[in-house]
Formats: C-alpha cells, sequence, structure tokens
C-alpha cells in the first residue's frame, strides 16, 4: 500500500455495485459508490495541494459495473500524491463496445482490475486507455486481468497506451482473446505513443500480442509469456528474457515442443498458472522493474525463487485457490481487513 504524503493523509473512498446504504458518498462498503466512475467523478480533487493521497477500493457481491469510467484531469496528481485504484476477484469492470476505463490524469495506480471487453458490430471495444495526459507521467498497471469477447469488424484493445508524454509500466498482468479471424485491429497491447515497460506479464490468443506501430511508444518487453497469438510481437521494441512462438529477442524461449500446453496448466480455459517442465520456469530474469514488485499475479513471493519465472505467475507445486479467474486473494484480503 502506497503510504501517504508527509503531513498529509490517504484518502480511501468504496465502490460497490451492491451496495443500498444511504447516503452513497462511498465513506463506508455499506455507502459505496455504485460504480468507479461515480467515485471518480464525485472525488476528484487537487491531491497536490493539500499533500494527500487517493485510494479507490472496489469489490462487488455479484453484479459487475457496466459504466465506464474515466480517470479526468480534475485529478491533479504528483509523485507523492498519487491515485490508487484497488480491485478485487469479486469485481469485475465490464462493457459493450466501450472504453473501459480511459487515463488522462498522471501518477495513477491500477491494480488487480478485472476488464471484460466485448466488441460487436463496427464499433471499438477497449479494457484501459491512457491518453491525453500532460507534464510528468507515471502510471502504473499491476495483477490485472483483461480479456475479450470480440465478434466485430472494428478495433479492440486490452491496452492502449496513445499518449507522448506518458510512462506506462504493465506488470504481472494477463491479456488474452483480443482476436477474430484475421482482423489485424485486435491487440492485447497497443504501444502507439510515449514509453511503455511491459514485465512479467501473460499475453495469450489475442491476433497481436504486442503491437508498437511504426513512430510508436519506445517499448522494453521483459519476463512475459505472449504466444498462441496470430503475430506475438510486431514492430520495434527490445525484448529479453520471453517465451514466444518464435523466440523473440535475447535471452529467449519458446514453448517445449512447440505447444503452450506444455507451459500453461489449461491455456484454453483461462488457466495460464506454470507448469513445472516448462520453458517458462526459471527462465527469466530477477527484478526487472527494479524494486517495483515482488510478488506474482496471484500474490506468490518471486524472490523466493531465482531465476524469476517468465509471465504472470511463478511456478507453485500446488495451483492458487482459483487460477480461471482474477485471483487476487491477498488485495481480497487485505480489502477485508481494511476499515
Amino acid at each position: 500500500m502506497l503510504a501517504a504524503a508527509a503531513g498529509g493523509a490517504e484518502i480511501v473512498r468504496y465502490v460497490d455495485p451492491d451496495a443500498t446504504g444511504t447516503p452513497e458518498d462511498g465513506t463506508t462498503w455499506a455507502k459505496a459508490y455504485a460504480s468507479l466512475n461515480a467515485a471518480l467523478t464525485a472525488e476528484a480533487t487537487n491531491l497536490v495541494t493539500a499533500g494527500n493521497t487517493f485510494r479507490i477500493r472496489c469489490h462487488s457481491s455479484g453484479t459487475d459495473d457496466t459504466t465506464a469510467a474515466t480517470i479526468s484531469s480534475s485529478w491533479v496528481t504528483g509523485a507523492s500524491n498519487t491515485l490508487a485504484i484497488d480491485a478485487n476477484s469479486t469485481y469485475t469492470l465490464a462493457g459493450t463496445n466501450a472504453v473501459l476505463l480511459t487515463i488522462t490524469s498522471n501518477y495513477v495506480r491500477i491494480d488487480g482490475l478485472y476488464c471484460e471487453v466485448t466488441e460487436s458490430g463496427g464499433s471499438n471495444g477497449r479494457g484501459i486507455y491512457v491518453t491525453g495526459t500532460v507534464g510528468d507521467t507515471d502510471i502504473r498497471i499491476g495483477d490485472c486481468k483483461i480479456t475479450g469477447t470480440c465478434t466485430g469488424t472494428s478495433q479492440g484493445q486490452g491496452i492502449l497506451v496513445n499518449d507522448l508524454g506518458s510512462t506506462v509500466v504493465l506488470y504481472n498482468t494477463i491479456v488474452t482473446n483480443f482476436v477474430n479471424d484475421a482482423n489485424t485491429g485486435f491487440q492485447a497491447v497497443n504501444a502507439m505513443a510515449g514509453t511503455v515497460a511491459i514485465y512479467n506479464c501473460t499475453i495469450y490468443g489475442n491476433y497481436y500480442g504486442i503491437l508498437r506501430p511504426g513512430g510508436g511508444a519506445t517499448t522494453t518487453v521483459t519476463n512475459c509469456a505472449v504466444g498462441g497469438n496470430t503475430d506475438d510481437f510486431s514492430g520495434t521494441m527490445t525484448i529479453d528474457y520471453c517465451c514466444s512462438d518464435d523466440g523473440d529477442g535475447t535471452h529467449a524461449q519458446g514453448p517445449v515442443s512447440g505447444d503452450w500446453d506444455n507451459e500453461f496448466t489449461d491455456a484454453a480455459g483461462g488457466d495460464f498458472t506454470l507448469l513445472e517442465a516448462g520453458n517458462c520456469v526459471n527462465h527469466g530474469t530477477d527484478d526487472p522493474g527494479s524494486g517495483l514488485y515482488s510478488d506474482d499475479f496471484a500474490g506468490t513471493d518471486r524472490d523466493t525463487y531465482s531465476p524469476w519465472d517468465i509471465g504472470a505467475y511463478e511456478f507453485m507445486s500446488e495451483a492458487p485457490e482459483s487460477a480461471t479467474i482474477p485471483v487476487f486473494m491477498h488485495h481480497y484480503r487485505s480489502l477485508q481487513n481494511a476499515d
């Protein structure tokens, strides 16, 4: 958890689509905002002037949050005055032909968010979109899972970064199923502009895994499992310690015998936990984010093992409690224990 700024406080608000308490002011779980967007709109403030940090906690008793959310420029943030959004495995931000979360402010932290994107017809569908930020930008997206259901003829992206001034770090995140036959408009990650660093992510079953268009973002990819895509990597980027269909980059690996069933427990079913005999195990590099994170998607301590594994999971002799949905039990327990 981020510490409060010196002399300031950490402000916490709650989101639960099933909450029924009044007033709906987000001050407790019972009085939680019904949508993430409602919280972001009502609470937008100048954190730098106040000297505070802000955290929005999200969970649900069963109802998806279907309101597209925007972190607007009304959120004035700084390196010591961040805006964090924490979600647990009960909460899903879902929508059809929409951008589920648009980020136009700086110093944002997204942790544990599950996005379900449906793209149909001729409209776009996106999970997280970074655009229009101003000044120094430090956006971190970790422990998330973004899935697509794509049947249309337009575009769909799990994560799109299209901001010249942005610095975006993506880690311990799974992006899957942004594909519709031979339609090239679908990408798990589109690094269109800015600076994008991608660490320990699993990107599987998309048309483009990671797309860096010509003249796009300065992009580095480390410790990532990128496979089962029509094209794993497209464009100029630095790839190191990754496992992919074609063994791209330096210190490269490919799936054992060219088959991802030898790497993942059940990729077709969405279970990307690692198999002990796979090439993703013990073939990454330690701490590529220089202290940014030290556990995996399920909360397993990566520092227990050296070298780190490739992909969103470290290998465990026993699988996490549920791997086909975002586990985030470390997040969930912290939310249960929160005031």
